[in-house]
């Protein structure tokens, strides 16, 4: 009785979607200052999904103002194409921003800080895919933290930049194919991020 129980439960887990999982960690600096960390996971839930979620902690003080920022998204792709979005940004207690997107089958419904409104096309690269894909043919880049489509341009070698619906220019560098480094250039100063090793 015993034995048939334990093969029952290893029948059962080996039934179970296989999820594959990555995680890469950022390190963020103002100036020379460290002042938080950006984490980043990838998980494989079988051959058609992908979750990926971002969580962020920063503290910082510019000029005479305190900042304390938490920031979490969570992406999740079906058949390589954005399924759904979620993001929501703190800063010193209070939310600035958030955005919760989903594919109804025709367009993305978008209902965030900004209002509600319908996207038609459908997105095959956003900002959770630049920590994990190849990003040397992507043109267009779905910024779902304010759910607008912007241009992503090639600025040098294994660098590429877009800007946020915002003004926030974003550059990404990369080495082998990874990414290693960027920069968020708001206007009142650059935060730096540095992947650890």
């Amino acid at each position: 009785m015993r034995l048939a129980f334990i093969f029952s439960i290893l029948f059962c887990s080996m039934s179970l979607p296989l999820i594959a999982e990555e995680t890469m960690t950022f390190d963020m600096f103002l100036y020379k200052d460290k002042i938080g960390y950006l984490t980043v996971t990838k998980k494989k839930v079988n051959d058609s999904s992908e979750i990926y979620t971002l969580t962020s902690n920063s503290k910082a003080k510019i000029l005479w103002m305190e900042y304390d920022n938490q920031s979490s998204h969570e992406v999740t792709y079906i058949n390589g194409k954005l399924f759904k979005s979620t993001h929501k940004e703190v800063q010193n207690g209070k939310v600035k921003r958030w955005t919760n997107i989903k594919w109804d089958g025709k367009a993305y419904q978008v209902d965030g800080y900004k209002g509600k409104w319908a996207i038609n096309e459908a997105a095959t690269h956003s900002i959770a895919t630049l920590y994990f894909k190849d990003v040397r043919n992507v043109k267009r880049l779905f910024c779902d933290t304010d759910g607008a489509f912007v241009d992503f341009k090639n600025i040098g070698v294994s660098m590429y930049e877009f800007k946020a619906p915002d003004g926030t220019r974003n550059v990404y560098e990369y080495e082998n194919g990874k990414l290693k480094r960027m920069e968020f250039h708001v206007s009142i100063a650059t935060v730096r991020a540095e992947r650890r090793p």
